[in-house]
């Protein structure tokens, strides 16, 4: 059995699709109720039924007689005021409208391409965006008239998922086939404006309630895709989860808007400005998302502290879990101790330095990826391994510093690849597997005294390479002085 939950009324919602083993049924389902009474019925599809029960929350108890719809329901979503629920009819190819006053269907059901699937209504209530799996294509569904309107779009092989920005803009359709894309569709127009790369068989698709951001399911690679909807473009590694995840839909609420009003107490989600230092301690899980901005400095004492938006001073970590995302920018210094695990994503800029230094045994691997440093980054008496850069078009793409980049000292594995450093690049005295390919350094290179230094691509060095570093031709003009 497949349970998809949908809690459609406007704003709010969710929408889950898991897979439960030894069961032959599929449902489907749809939590609808007018503003405030939000989720008063949950409607589910039964696939093998070919139905449509009501499930009133309040009692979780089904009411009335299924309701008879096409051939093998799978997709349901809801119209903004609560008022109809559309139904997509796998083996019938057609759309089934219910009143959800009466809780009858309405109408002669709509014919649309063949084998829809994923079902999505826009949040002015005029449209509904149907993906239609066999037919590679979308049918756009007129709300005032329950009629298709103008030609089916065509997308990608397969499309299952699809979901609709929250200001009616652009809807975007997963496509379960080899290699993996999402297509962009600009509802103005009706017509695919970008094609995005994505996991291996993605099923299902949702956008954040402040439309940044689309998650993307990719059942086969076992990852969620995460999209910059300014850019259509993947901007963070993929997140790893259990086997074949299959879809997603809408979030539970908006961004909440939620004002932080004690640095002590960061514990939630939260929004706007905050004048004042904040510290985050074990058991806290402190979550900055736009717009938003922090005036002093943050140190990380323990918890998760996860940052998309601006902090004006430090951020000072030595233990605990530290994730700066895309739109993550400090305008101090970021320090990295201790026993922490950190994940540095494309996207975020550190105006003054990076200091990695004296981390425990033990940890997970911190990556530093895609990001801009100020001034130096420096990695030094580390016993856990650290990740800085690799090729372009990889989960961790390189950084851009601005001046030096020196690792020293460390026992832990070490990678700094693709990056660009315009100035020093020194690798020194390390005695764990130290790996220094494709960097493009502004001044000298420098390794020595390091157990093991490979060079998968070569380094270009506008300076000189010295040391180990000399011992691998084309980078530079050469001087070895040995280790």
């Amino acid at each position: 059995m497949n349970l998809w939950q949908s809690m459609c009324a406007p704003p709010r919602g969710v929408l889950i699709w898991r897979s439960l083993a030894g069961s032959a049924a599929l449902m489907l389902a749809c939590l609808v109720g007018t503003a405030p009474a939000f989720a008063q019925n949950a409607y589910i599809t039964n696939e093998i039924d070919s139905t449509v029960s009501v499930i009133d929350t309040a009692t979780n108890m089904v009411i009335g007689s299924p309701i008879p719809v096409g051939f093998n329901p799978l997709g349901v979503a809801v119209t903004p005021d609560g008022s109809t629920v559309y139904v997509a009819n796998r083996n019938a190819s057609t759309v089934s409208v219910i009143d959800t006053a009466t809780n009858t269907v309405i109408g002669s059901p709509i014919p649309v391409g063949s084998g829809p699937w994923g079902v999505a209504v826009t949040p002015d209530g005029s449209a509904v965006y149907v993906a239609n799996f066999v037919a590679n294509t979308v049918s756009v569904i007129d709300t005032a008239t329950n009629m298709v309107i103008g030609s089916p779009i065509p997308v990608g092989s397969n499309p299952l998922g699809v979901a609709v920005t929250p200001d009616g803009s652009t809807v975007y359709v997963a496509h379960n086939a080899a290699p993996g894309t999402v297509s962009v569709i600009d509802t103005a127009t009706n017509t695919v404006i970008a094609t995005i790369p994505v996991g291996i068989l993605p099923w299902g698709v949702a956008v954040t309630p402040d439309g940044s951001t689309v998650y993307v399911a990719n059942s086969n690679a076992s990852t969620i895709s995460v999209i910059d909807t300014a850019s259509n473009t993947v901007i963070d590694p993929p997140i790893p989860v259990g086997r074949g995840p299959t879809a997603f839909g809408k979030f539970i609420g908006p961004a909440p808007a939620v004002h932080l009003t004690s640095g002590d107490h960061c514990n939630g989600v939260f929004t706007g400005s905050f004048d004042g230092n904040i510290t985050v301690s074990a058991g806290q899980s402190c979550v900055f998302v736009p717009p938003c901005e922090i005036e002093r400095s943050v140190t990380v004492n323990g918890g998760t502290f996860n940052l998309a938006c601006t902090v004006e001073g430090n951020i000072i970590q030595d233990n605990g879990n530290l994730i700066l995302r895309h739109k993550a920018r400090v305008h101090g210094t970021v320090q990295i101790s201790g026993t922490s695990a950190f994940t540095l994503s494309p996207g975020p800029a550190i105006r003054d330095g990076l200091h990695i230094r004296n981390l425990a045994a033990g940890l997970p691997q911190g990556t530093v990826c895609g990001i801009k440093v100020g001034r130096n980054l420096l990695i030094k008496n580390n016993a856990s391994s650290v990740e800085i850069g690799g090729p372009k078009g990889q989960t961790c793409e390189g950084n851009d510093i601005t001046r030096n980049l020196q690792a020293d000292n460390n026992s832990g594995t070490l990678s700094i690849d693709y990056n660009k450093i315009g100035g020093d690049l020194q690798v020194n005295n390390n005695s764990g597997a130290t790996d220094v390919s494709g960097n493009m350094v502004g001044d000298d290179m420098r390794c020595r005294g390091n157990a093991s230094v490979t060079h998968v691509a070569l380094n270009t060095v506008r300076g000189r390479a010295r040391g180990q570093c000399a011992a691998f031709p084309g980078q530079g003009d050469q001087d070895d002085d040995g280790k």
